[in-house]
This record gives C-alpha cells, structure tokens and sequence, in this order.
C-alpha cells in the first residue's frame, strides 16, 4: 500500500457524542460508512498504468476481512487476548486506510479488550464489528461501482 495515504482523522467520533445521549444508542448518529475523503485521495494516487488502485484495495479488503473476521471469533472464543489484541489491531490499521473510520474505532475498542486482558463484552464487541463491515462493504462496493 503506498505510504502516502495519511492516517485517518477521527475528530468526528468526539463530536457525535452528545451530551445527554446514551453512548451507543440508536440516536447515536453514525458516521458515513467510508470517508469519501479518504476514497478521493485514493483515487488521486491512480497511476497512469491503467491500474486501478481503489478496485484493487477494496477487492484485497473485501477477501481479507472474513478471514480476520473469522480468527478474532476463535480468538474471543478461546480467550486469546494477544491474539484478538493482534487481529484487531490490523483490521483497525486495514479499515482506516480505506477511510472506514467507525469500522476503525471499533477494532481499536477490540484491540483494547487484547491490551488490557479483558475480554469481557468482546463477542458483543466483535458482532459490532462484523455488522460495521458489511456496511462498509456495501459503501465500498457503491465506490468501485462508480
């Protein structure tokens, strides 16, 4: 991937809560699935080559996440923590660059569950982030289709 996709800019997640609002209800506004920014600049980075480099990432995203998908289940199943702590912290790294920023916060909520050992609600946790990714995948399937 090149390096010049800049990290992701989150800013959006403190301003979607507020005051008053039970965190996670369904009032919470969601953000858009994929940041049509992040997607712009993707498609700035098409080289000359005829290569389509935001078909390509999406394609390797979409044949990669079931799989992640898959093992951190096994991970929260077997009680794994360096393992979901791992799988969550690619997937979050993997979702950022294609601007799937809410996809990306809840791997990092996932990836804390690892780092601190606790992996209680993380099943719950995961079938968030398993629900986020199909909704990422319809928005990026819209994406490529354009």
């Amino acid at each position: 991937m090149d390096t010049r996709i800049a990290k992701v800019d989150q800013s959006w997640q403190a301003e979607s809560k507020s005051p008053g609002w039970a965190e996670g209800s369904v009032t919470d506004p969601l953000p858009p699935a994929v940041d049509p920014e992040v997607i712009a600049g993707i498609r700035e980075l098409q080289g000359e080559d005829g290569v389509d480099l935001l078909t390509e990432l999406i394609d390797m995203f979409a044949r990669d996440v079931p799989r992640r998908l898959a093992d951190l289940r096994r991970a929260v199943e077997g009680d794994d923590t360096v393992a979901v702590l791992n799988g969550a912290h690619s997937l979050k790294g993997s979702s950022a660059s294609l601007g799937a920023t809410h996809l990306a916060v809840l791997c990092g909520q996932l990836e804390q569950c690892g780092r601190t050992r606790r992996l209680d609600g993380a099943a719950d946790l995961l079938a968030d982030v398993a629900r986020e990714f199909e909704r990422v995948r319809a928005a990026l399937d819209a994406e490529r289709a354009r």
